[in-house]
């Protein structure tokens, strides 16, 4: 299976949950340790790396990559951070909905039911908050709605809720009743699949950008993945933690050293060991494979997407990984 040219025709839509990047209305979970203005940055990056995510995961499969934004009226906004190719769709929540459909939810349900009036035989809805998330996992899950018969496919974030969401039919009880931001969306999710008697197929687990922690831990796997050094970084002895660094007047690598534009699809470059397959699912196999991913399977063999954008933008913020001597604090 090759990329479409149509992207109305393509099998599989996503659609990236989104704001326009805006000092002040970005990434707000994130100030601090960043400003408002590099938050706003960082989400500009999140935005084009996703993107391009999307458009390498079109290469194995049709897929079509959209921004579901909101509120209408900002649309310009997005002009710059994304991916060639990628189209906006307003998700304001804004048509009629069920009753037990509200908050959050409205914006998804609308993301959902515009991608199917685009004729998609699949949508999938999409978080803005993991840069990183392996190619693979979304080849996986075109090739899992692509297959015959009803399902679902959850893709469950660490912290409960949910990166990903995908269905072959606009199934509104999916987004009733739940109370979003809480550690009891992927569940709750599960209980909403399961009442419906759909099939729910879990891709492994992965994490959000939304704290200082993950912070962190992205600027690791970036460094490791992206093509970074993580300059300046002192070893870790005995008994540390990680923290964030901010050296006076250095920069963690100088953004003319990150790779741009789009990582070549199994290039040793960005793959850590060398010599994997392209983009495997989450398992190993190959994409299309009939075994169903397992939600307690480990992520250590994923390959995270490089992020070269948000390598870049993070290298010029001049933030790196220190680590920090519990026993002297």
């Amino acid at each position: 299976m090759g990329c479409t040219s149509d992207i109305d025709r393509a099998a599989c839509a996503i659609g990236v949950m989104a704001k326009a990047p805006r000092p002040g209305f970005s990434k707000t979970r994130l100030c601090p340790p960043l400003d408002p203005v590099q938050a706003a940055a960082l989400s500009a990056a999140f935005l084009r790396d996703i993107t391009e995510n999307i458009a390498s995961a079109a290469q194995f499969s049709p897929i079509a990559g959209y921004i579901a934004y909101a509120p209408a009226g900002q649309e310009a906004l997005f002009d710059g951070h994304l991916a060639a190719g990628t189209d906006l769709l307003l998700a304001d929540g804004s048509p009629p909905m069920p009753p037990d459909v509200q908050g959050f939810g409205r914006c998804l349900l609308h993301a959902i039911l515009a991608m199917f009036a685009r004729g998609h035989q699949a949508a999938v809805v999409l978080n803005s908050d993991s840069p990183t998330l392996p190619t693979s996992v979304l080849v996986r899950t075109a090739a899992l709605l692509q297959a015959e018969g009803d399902r679902v496919v959850l893709g469950p974030a660490e912290d409960g809720g949910y990166y990903l969401l995908g269905m072959k039919a606009a199934h509104a009880h999916l987004f009733a009743d739940i109370a979003w931001s809480t550690d009891a969306v992927a569940e709750t999710t599960r209980r909403r699949a399961a009442a419906l008697g759909l099939e729910l197929v879990e891709l492994s687990m992965w994490y959000d950008v939304d704290d200082e922690t993950a912070l962190i831990r992205l600027l690791e796997e970036t460094a490791r993945f992206g093509g970074i050094p993580n300059v300046g970084r002192p070893p870790s002895p005995p008994g540390s933690r990680q923290g964030l660094a901010k050296p006076p007047g250095t920069l963690l690598a100088a953004a003319q050293d990150v790779p741009g534009g789009r990582a070549r699809p199994g290039h040793d470059e960005w793959a850590n060991p060398a010599h994997q397959t392209p983009y495997p699912d989450a398992h190993g196999a190959a994409p299309g494979h009939d075994a169903r991913d397992d939600s307690t399977h480990q992520t250590s063999n994923l390959i995270p997407y490089p992020a070269a954008f948000t390598a870049r933008a993070l290298a010029a913020m001049g933030l790196y990984v220190a680590a920090l001597d519990l026993a002297a604090e």
